[in-house]
This record gives structure tokens, sequence and C-alpha cells, in this order.
């Protein structure tokens, strides 16, 4: 067929999850053809599929990537030697083992946790959109995430409790260390067991789940029955992770600061009672 005297040539190039089909159109001349071809399937990656959709990727800009890289790197070398250098000046120095630092032992743990699965993998994973550590990290990296934060609130609600009744009532002895690592170990207890359906939910599937003819493993949550129970349990965790921690410790300390308080203006009042006149002169006309 010839194709000398045709003035333009358009090509449109359709993606489908079945195949690839290339329209030729001729625009001009009186004999106008369509050609329809059928090629082989072509490897789509998910960030080509988002430039086709014409959705501006900031995170396949160079300027992004270096700054998701450093601000990561810094965060993964400061977490790791911070944490680990208490860690380590606990465990060298028995004083330092009371009861309201095995909550902070527990703190510096879920930093650690953090450090070690969540800050390598997050930038990786937002930068590449795909799932390159298999399908076990897939479960335990989401679960580890959710774990720090559960036990991070808890553990930060056993301090303020700690404090609450150790100020409230002076007479009251502080929890003992083994109280402390009961606890510790309760908080982790409840943690995982709340944290099973969200182990659940995670999977590693293709690609092509979310973009025909897309390889590119992905981990995500799609063993939910339905969308009304994922935000019902979403609800859920986030009353018992973030609501009630917050309520108590808001009211721990509230309390606590209107203890001091009346401590302090019944502390005023005896020490104006003990002056003589002369003193009381002598205050004021300083």
């Amino acid at each position: 067929m010839d194709y000398n005297n045709r003035s333009d040539v358009l090509a449109l190039t359709q993606l489908s999850s079945s195949q690839q089909t290339v329209l030729i159109s001729s625009i001009g001349g009186a004999n106008g053809v369509l050609v329809e071809a059928d090629l082989q399937p072509i490897c789509i990656h998910v960030s080509d599929a988002i430039r086709a959709q014409g959705i501006d990727d900031v995170t396949s800009r160079t300027f992004v990537q270096i700054l998701f890289g450093l601000v990561y790197g810094c965060l993964f070398a400061l977490g790791l030697t911070g944490n680990g250098s208490v860690l380590w000046a606990v465990i060298q120095n028995k004083r330092l083992r009371s009861a309201r630092n095995i909550f902070l032992l527990n703190l510096i743990l879920t930093d650690l946790l953090l450090c070690l699965t969540g800050v390598p993998v997050t930038p990786w994973y937002a930068l590449s959109k795909e799932w390159r550590f298999g399908s076990l990290m897939c479960r335990l990296m989401p679960l580890s995430n959710s774990c720090a934060v559960f036990v991070t609130s808890w553990s930060l609600t056993a301090i303020a409790l700690d404090k609450f009744m150790h100020i409230i009532d002076p007479t009251r002895e502080p929890f003992s260390v083994r109280l402390a690592g009961f606890i510790t170990v309760l908080i982790w207890l409840i943690c995982s067991l709340v944290n099973i359906p969200y182990l659940l939910s995670y999977e590693l599937v293709d690609g092509d789940y979310y973009v025909p003819k897309n390889a590119t493993p992905f981990c995500d949550e799609i063993n939910w029955q339905g969308e009304t129970q994922r935000r019902l349990y979403g609800s859920t965790v986030m009353l018992f992770q973030f609501v009630v921690p917050m309520a108590i410790i808001t009211y721990c300390y509230w309390r606590i600061l209107a203890k001091v308080q009346k401590d302090m203006i019944i502390q005023n009042a005896q020490f104006s009672k003990s002056l003589t006149s002369s003193q009381r002169v002598d205050a004021i006309n300083r």
C-alpha cells in the first residue's frame, strides 16, 4: 500500500488490560485508511500510569528524592544513635533501672523499632512505588509501625498515672519495678491482640491489581470484607490508640497542675504568717 500522498499521519496508543491497540489514521487525500494492529502486551510502571492520567508525581523529581533521602537519613542516624545511647546507659547503670525508666525504655524500644523498619522502608516505597521487601515484611512493617504508636501512647499514659498518684497522694508509694514490668508486658500483649486484624489485612499483590500490565509488586490493605468494616476498625483503633490515652494524660496533668497551685498558695500563706510586721513592711517597700 502506497502512503506517499498522505498529508499527515496520527498515531494513537490505547492501553487496556488485554492488548495494546495502535490506530493509524490518514488525514487528507481521497483514500483515507484506518489500520488496526495488535501488538504484544507491554509492562507499564505505576509512575507511567500516574503520568498518563495527567497527575503531577512530585516524588519523581530529583530534588524531592534527594530531600527525602537526606531527611530520612538524618532521622535514621539520629534515632539510632540517640536511642541506642540512652538504652546502653540504662543497661550499664543499675541506678537508672527505676519503674519510670522502664516506661522510658518502652519509648526507646518503639523508637528503635520505627528506625529499623518504617524509616528505611517508607521513603523507598514512596519513591520507587514498588515493594521489594517480601511478603513477610509486607505484614510486619505496618504491624510494627502501628504497635510502636500504640505502645508509645500507653507508655506515656503509664508515666502520667505514676506521677499523678505520687503527687496527689505523696504518702503513696510510686510504681514498683515489678509492677512497671507487668504493665509493660500487658501493654505489648494488648497491642498485639488489637493489631491482629491490621496484620491480616495486608498482602503482597501484583501491580496488575491496580494498573493493567503492571508487574510491580505492591503491599496494601486488600483483605477487608468491606469499607464499613475497615472504617469501624480504624475508628476503634484511633479511640484506644489516641483518644483514650490523651484523655487520661490530660486529666492527670490537669490534676497535678491544680495540686501544685494549691500547695503553692498554702505555702505562701504559711510563709506570710511566719513574717513579723516589720518584715512585711520591708517586703512591700522593696
